[in-house]
């Protein structure tokens, strides 16, 4: 990617029709959601200065407050700073998202899986989130780690709809000790 350029999924174009047409496959929110969520996010903090300036437009205090929230959260340090914040967010945006566009259909969207086991579109949901940044990705932009990453764990493990949706416990290994106001 080049510098000061914003990369928008080819998926958002995929939606922006479906949109126009007025039938949304709001399982593709899982996948489109934190892409374009990121995308902004990093563009904000990381791309957001003047034109002709390395400097960024967020004062210090600000950073001082981005940082302290991004600490809150449970998961590995990365090197690219506010990753876990980041992908908290995009994942939060993205589920909203998901449940304005099924407007509370949520069983519409449930399965049962041929162990038996019911999930809920909540569920599936997640399940669509996580599973993204499972996949390989064999095209243009692919790196050794690709977009798969313990910070997505971390993610949902800081995910208060995550933990509703699978009625995680307080002694479960997906369920976090501290709460943030992330």
């Amino acid at each position: 990617m080049h510098p000061r350029s914003v990369y928008v999924p080819l998926l958002a174009f995929n939606l922006s029709q479906a949109l126009d047409e007025g039938s949304v496959d709001a399982l593709q929110l899982s996948r489109l959601g934190p892409r374009l969520s990121r995308c902004l996010f990093d563009m904000l903090i990381k791309e957001a200065g003047s034109p002709n300036s390395p400097e960024s437009w967020l004062r210090g205090d600000t950073w001082t407050k981005l940082l302290a929230a991004e600490a809150c959260l449970e998961g590995r340090r990365d090197y690219v700073r506010l990753s876990r914040f980041r992908d908290v967010l995009a994942a939060r945006v993205a589920f909203r998202a998901f449940l304005r566009t099924i407007g509370g259909k949520n069983d519409d969207y449930a399965v049962v899986l041929p162990s038996g086991r019911a999930m809920s579109g909540e569920q599936i949901f997640f399940a669509y989130l996580m599973l993204q940044y499972c996949e390989r990705n064999d095209g243009f932009n692919q790196t050794g780690r690709g977009l798969s990453s313990t910070d997505w764990g971390a993610a949902l493990r800081n995910s208060v709809e995550f933990h509703r949706a699978y009625n995680c416990t307080q002694l479960s290994v997906g369920k976090k000790s501290v709460q943030c106001e992330a």
